[in-house]
């Protein structure tokens, strides 16, 4: 797989990607919640797009995941008890990471962490945090095989999804 910056022109089929990942996981396991043209907005793309944070992953030229890697973790952020000491500027948060339920099991949102890990490190950040919303047991299993420390459980609150318990995680970039 080849993983880069999404281009501009990519903003419609990145919509289209993520809107045919949240009907085809309607009612099923991997259901997290996400809602067409909610989350992740349209608005949410442009300015991942323009700041150049959005990434998108291809097999043989057809879109297979993407991920948005920035440093803005919800205002909650600041509440949990991370073990990496560091300022806002010291880490990165993995943000919207999808797949493609046609390519479930291919190893595909592993090699995209694998990805964010390898930025961080190039960006000499200290740590990479995410949440991960109660009850989406793939996403928490694949960050903990692949080093991330479960930190706590928190409240949150997202427009698309109300107020839910999210799982807190963090990985020490070395």
């Amino acid at each position: 797989m080849n993983i880069r910056r999404a281009r501009w022109e990519e903003k419609r089929p990145i919509r289209d990607f993520y809107n045919h990942l949240i009907i085809k996981n309607a009612g099923t396991i991997h259901d997290i919640g996400w809602k067409v043209d909610q989350y992740p907005s349209e608005e949410l793309l442009r300015q991942a797009l323009e700041r150049g944070e959005l990434y998108v992953g291809e097999n043989n030229g057809v879109l297979v995941c993407v991920m948005i890697l920035n440093s803005r973790g919800g205002m909650e952020y600041d509440t949990v008890h991370w073990k990496i000491s560091c300022g806002r500027d010291d880490f990165l948060v993995i943000h919207a990471l999808g797949v493609a339920p046609e390519e479930f099991g291919k190893g595909y949102a592993r090699q995209m962490v694998r990805f964010a890990v390898d930025t961080a490190r190039q960006r000499q950040k200290k740590a990479i945090r995410l949440d991960v919303i109660e009850g989406n047991e793939s996403a928490a299993r694949l960050y903990l095989e692949e080093g991330f420390e479960f930190i706590e459980n928190i409240k949150m609150y997202y427009a698309v999804t109300g107020e839910r318990t999210f799982g807190m995680y963090e990985y020490r970039v070395d």
